[in-house]
């Protein structure tokens, strides 16, 4: 069962790590949610979804958020025909004499991942992605509950839902990239001491074990994160221990 919160734009830069300079982007939202109500049926997910899931003693460590990413179960037959869709570059690896690219000595490879990413036709949304069904390849279980709040902007209410923790912590797991791994840490310390939903750490726990389990996800295939985990956070007990959870 969902519960819902109340929370305010005020309330939202006090108690998440949220910061003033992106009003900006909770303006994007709440003008998103108004004009295309079809997206308080998607879940908020990304770094702009962790920072609300993140102690607002996190502001400032979370690079800002620059967009918004949106990911339907199910998207309305309607919606689905406005978007037009793009290939997502998913992730960039730099390597030495592959591609002959060279950006600063360093030559780089980028490699495509396979999924879409889609689009409003609204140049007002420019900076909104939407997801079906998957985000980056890693597929959105049916069973994990997403945190649905209010929030009000002027006037108006608006409805958002926020996917599980546990997909978001799953999402920085698979991306591998150095900057979800940070991410991930916020997350995990939010959640031990209990974020502003009051999303627990064997909650996130849970939620990224089921994740993991269905994309059929183990140790080999995160065999990059756990190698990174094991060398930047190895002396954080708390990332060590979420790390042997999602491995065994």
């Amino acid at each position: 069962m969902l519960k819902w919160y109340p929370m305010d734009i005020n309330e939202m830069f006090e108690r998440t790590a949220v910061v003033k300079g992106e009003e900006n982007i909770v303006t994007l939202l709440a003008m998103l949610l108004l004009q295309r109500p079809a997206y308080e049926r998607a879940q908020l997910v990304g770094g702009f979804a962790s920072k609300l899931m993140c102690n607002p003693e996190y502001k400032g460590k979370i690079p800002k958020a620059t967009d918004l990413d949106f990911i339907f179960r199910n998207a309305p037959e309607k919606l689905v025909k406005e978007l037009k869709s793009r290939q997502l570059i998913d992730r960039a690896e730099r390597r030495y004499s592959i591609m002959g690219i060279r950006d600063g000595g360093v030559e780089e490879t980028v490699n495509h991942s396979e999924h879409l990413v889609y689009d409003l036709p609204e140049e007002k949304f420019d900076l909104v992605d939407t997801f079906i069904g998957t985000l980056g390849g890693l597929v959105l279980p049916d069973d994990l509950a997403p945190t649905t709040f209010d929030f009000d902007l002027g006037t108006r209410a608006h409805r958002l839902s926020i996917t599980h923790p546990g997909f978001l912590a799953a999402a920085c797991l698979y991306a591998t990239s150095d900057k979800r791994l940070s991410r991930l840490r916020y997350l995990l310390e939010s959640a031990e001491r209990g974020n502003a939903f009051g999303k627990t750490y064997d909650v996130l726990k849970e939620g990224c074990k089921k994740t993991l389990d269905a994309n059929k996800l183990g140790a080999q295939e995160l065999d990059v994160a756990a190698r990174k985990v094991a060398h930047r956070y190895c002396h954080i007990p708390l990332y060590r221990d979420f790390m042997q959870k999602m491995l065994a």
